[in-house]
């Protein structure tokens, strides 16, 4: 079977200095006339500078089609913390993963059971990348964004899939049982192509890549679960960095994977909390979850620590996978971190998680 070729749909070489708290929106490109495009990665070089100051390039998201999606997919883009990394200067975690993916594309196999996870970005009428200034602006360094994926024509698309229609199937929690039922059929044509998974423009169930971080804004609590919850006054910045999901029968999100990062030597524990459980749950009635510490971190992503010489360059982990993924679905849920007892310093835990947002 003839497949499509990977490539280079988006590139910009950013040089302009940013102010503090201030948006780059950079030009954004559009398929050819009889074309659509499919995104499954985005790169961030971040900015440093050459004393190797890492400057504050806090929030990086997509926008499809005129429509931002950092409510999906909103990255970290400092150097330290950078959770969409350059795939040649990527190193395996400790799960084996080295790639950022934003989800399987149409023609991947096994076509016909893999609907729910292509949750690529799916492009009708043009793409960017947007970059946010945090508050430790501004920016003076260049900075890159850099978007892969593959171009089709409409007679192609039916071709290199092999199937008219994609097909959603309900996916099942292993650990739980629980099912979300997303079951639905969209037709693989250029007037239809938004509407399938990840794209802007589609009917419920509305599948979406997700991938998104928060940071400890307050001081941890000895020996208590902290959430990144933005309703929690001074738990996180806001609802752009809320990971505390309050969920009806309407809303789902599967967690495919997560990501610890801190400067604390008092984070004991990082963990999933869903429906009042501690995820993975200890038996001894202990606080579940996985050991993470400042040195001895599974979950670690960003910046490998130490680094290599300026001559050969950063190196980064992506987010740790899950070898089955969890769902929160019609209840409370989201991670966690936990000290050992002595509280941990405000900003200085990041989480982050990966996954698929959906929407009933």
């Amino acid at each position: 079977m003839e497949y499509p070729e990977r490539q280079v749909l988006f590139d910009t070489l950013q040089v302009t200095a940013l102010a503090a708290g201030a948006t780059e929106q950079p030009n954004p490109t559009r398929p050819e006339v009889n074309e659509v495009w499919e995104i499954d990665q985005i790169e961030v070089f971040p900015p440093v500078t050459p004393a190797g100051v890492v400057e504050d390039l806090l929030y990086v998201y997509p926008v499809v089609d005129g429509q931002d999606l950092r409510n999906y997919v909103q990255f970290n883009g400092r150097d330290d913390n950078l959770l969409a990394p350059p795939q040649d200067r990527t190193r395996p975690n400790n799960m084996g993963r080295r790639l950022v993916s934003l989800g399987l594309p149409i023609w991947a196999p096994p076509v016909a059971a893999q609907g729910m996870l292509s949750t690529t970005l799916k492009v009708k009428e043009t793409f960017s990348i947007y970059g946010v200034a945090g508050p430790g602006g501004p920016i003076t360094q260049p900075r890159r964004y850099r978007a892969y994926g593959y171009r089709y024509r409409e007679a192609d698309l039916v071709k290199f899939a092999g199937i008219a229609a994609l097909t959603v199937v309900p996916f099942q929690d292993r650990h739980t049982g629980r099912v979300v039922n997303a079951s639905k059929a969209v037709g693989l044509s250029k007037a239809d192509w938004d509407k399938l998974p990840g794209g802007r423009n589609q009917s419920k169930p509305s599948i979406y890549p997700f991938m998104r971080f928060a940071q400890n804004l307050a001081v941890t609590t000895p020996n208590t679960r902290y959430f990144f919850d933005s309703i929690i006054a001074g738990q996180v910045v806001g609802d752009i960095e809320n990971l505390w999901f309050r969920f009806t029968e309407k809303d789902a999100l599967i967690v495919r994977s997560l990501g610890l990062r801190t400067t604390d030597n008092n984070i004991a524990r990082v963990g999933l909390y869903i429906d009042g459980l501690d995820r993975p749950r200890y038996l001894q009635n202990a606080v579940g979850g996985w050991p993470a510490t400042r040195l001895n971190n599974p979950f670690q992503f960003g910046s490998v620590v130490p680094k290599e010489p300026p001559a050969v360059g950063a190196f980064y982990y992506p987010l740790a996978d899950f070898d089955s993924p969890y769902l929160i679905l019609n209840e409370q849920g989201g991670p966690f971190v936990l000290d050992n007892g002595a509280l941990a310093a405000a900003l200085s835990t990041i989480v982050a998680l990966g996954g698929i947002r959906v929407e009933l």
